[in-house]
């Protein structure tokens, strides 16, 4: 991966910090002083990269760390659903995208909600795309399994499925 492409997606996580000032500082100060982490940066650059969909499309949020979806909502115009188990993650994507006026549905937009990834309330095909970023090592017994068949199961035939893992020593 390019040097550039981290720094692109620093660069969005930089300004993610610059427009949550206003309305939430704690979020918009930790998000200047810490953008993106190193390897979120590489891991958010890769989704990027591989989703490539024209603005518009309907993309899963499934248990990814939060900025990655207001990123892609501001910067690629998609609309993302970002679900996860936890409702205090759900309430910190809520957060994110209110401070930055993407909470909503619809193209640029981000929704959030409590989902279990191994059994999601969406319909077959109910997206075009969906990412799940450093999330399903962390899904207990056969979860992951279930996560990712839930994942082929809401995309669209044909869509597409960006999924990372944790790398190296656990």
């Amino acid at each position: 991966m390019a040097p550039s492409e981290r720094l692109g997606v620093w660069n969005a996580g930089f300004r993610i910090g610059l427009s949550c000032l206003r309305r939430e500082p704690v979020l918009g100060l930790k998000r200047l002083a810490l953008p993106v982490s190193y390897w979120r940066a590489a891991e958010f650059a890769y989704v990027w990269r591989q989703l490539g969909h024209p603005p518009g499309v309907r993309i899963l949020d499934l248990g990814s760390p939060k900025d990655l979806a207001t990123i892609l909502a501001r910067y690629q115009g998609y609309e993302v659903v970002a679900v996860d188990i936890l409702p205090e993650a759900v309430a910190l994507s809520e957060r994110y995208a209110s401070a930055q006026g993407l909470a909503g549905v619809g193209p640029g937009k981000v929704r959030s909600q409590v989902q279990d990834g191994r059994a999601l309330d969406y319909a077959d095909a109910s997206f075009d795309a969906a990412y799940c970023v450093s999330v399903l090592e962390h899904i207990p017994g056969s979860g992951d399994t279930a996560a990712i068949r839930e994942l082929s199961r809401v995309v669209k035939p044909g869509g597409l499925v960006v999924v990372t893992v944790r790398y190296g020593k656990v």
